[in-house]
């Protein structure tokens, strides 16, 4: 299987695969040019002032005949949130067969728990007894799962090619390596990634890619679709947003369309940016309302989750402590000093215009 290298950092002269050495030679030298490289080879392609003339629809489903066609499996990684209920309706709904439902759970997150139990999994079973003989799988992320994720202490530099945060499901190249079928080579992982990343800029509509963007996936794992970042979806995908801002905010400013590109202040547009992007209604409104699921060290559940780990003396937990505190005292030029958090925002990808505001 050929790894998947749609995503690297391109420091001066230097193309960087990890995102903390990419930080790092950038935070020591601010003069040379530095930016996230996505889909680059693709992205250069396109003629990105020109909506794609097919439908969201037709586009949609070319893709999904194409993914059943080149794998022999297609596993789909499930939440009953708006991208991955999406993506099981077009298969479904064209009467394309998906061989399994992943479902990654932790008990570490009380919210994510209550998903599981009372809305995922009951959704998920009712959708393999309409589409047999698809079947469930569901991955129990515990104490185990973890001390055995982050049992070195260099995991941060070599098992992720991006930060990544202990205790959410969202380890998906691990999650995908540990899959029974992943060594066949013959099984393809389809994951909802992700909504379009556009900006306003001195009047003219761009799209552009952040770092937190492509913070989640994982980025060199044979195997891995991405089924929002294919080509002419993703490219639909911002011309389909763009319409909906010029119908419904005309002449909304370029606050307002960063407000919207943020998943912590978009919560209250959630639903209208879910269907103005043709996700269409939720299968179930705990899992797609948009509310923020990723929380801070502040929040009362991380408390006492830390609390827990504290006493039971995880090793991991310990390991990603100390990582912490080095980050925040030898990586200073990755701390926000207004939040006190590590930023990610500061190399961008390029700038593809797409058109003029009206």
């Amino acid at each position: 299987m050929s790894e998947n290298k749609q995503t690297y950092w391109i420091i001066g002269d230097k193309r960087v695969d990890s995102q903390l050495e990419a930080y790092t030679l950038a935070g020591k030298n601010t003069n040379i040019e530095s930016r996230l490289s996505f889909q680059e080879e693709e992205f250069d392609k396109v003629n990105w002032t020109q909506e794609p003339s097919k439908s969201w629809e037709e586009l949609c489903l070319e893709h999904a005949v194409r993914l059943r066609q080149k794998w022999k499996k297609i596993k789909l990684f499930f939440s009953a949130g708006r991208d991955s209920g999406h993506i099981f309706r077009v298969f479904e709904q064209a009467k394309i067969p998906i061989d399994e439902l992943i479902i990654p759970y932790t008990p570490y997150s009380p919210l994510r728990m209550d998903e599981h139990v009372n809305h995922i999994m009951p959704i998920a079973k009712e959708l393999c007894r309409r589409n047999p003989p698809m079947k469930i799988r569901e991955v129990l992320q515990d104490k185990q799962w973890y001390e055995n994720l982050y049992k070195n202490s260099d995991w941060l530099t070599t098992k992720n090619k991006q930060f990544n945060l202990m205790f959410l499901q969202r380890t998906w190249d691990e999650l995908i390596k540990r899959d029974p079928d992943y060594d066949s080579g013959n099984c393809g992982y389809i994951l909802g990634f992700e909504k379009p990343s556009i900006r306003l800029i001195d009047g003219n509509f761009y799209s552009q890619v952040t770092g937190p963007y492509i913070q989640w996936a994982p980025q060199s794992i044979p195997g891995v679709e991405c089924f929002y970042w294919s080509t002419e979806i993703y490219v639909k995908q911002c011309w389909l947003l763009i319409n909906h801002l010029e119908k419904k905010y005309p002449k909304c400013n370029s606050d307002f369309v960063s407000m919207l590109m943020n998943p912590v202040d978009q919560t209250p547009y959630y639903d209208e940016l879910c269907k103005a992007l043709g996700r269409g209604e939720a299968m179930s409104w705990a899992c797609g309302n948009g509310l923020n699921r990723v929380f801070g060290n502040d929040h009362w559940s991380m408390h006492k989750l830390s609390k827990i780990l504290s006493e039971e003396k995880w090793k991991s937990f310990n390991e990603y402590r100390s990582i912490l505190y080095d980050l925040h005292k030898n990586y200073t030029y990755l701390i926000n000093k207004k939040t006190n958090r590590i930023d990610l925002n500061t190399i961008v990808g390029k700038k593809y215009l797409i058109k003029k505001q009206d």
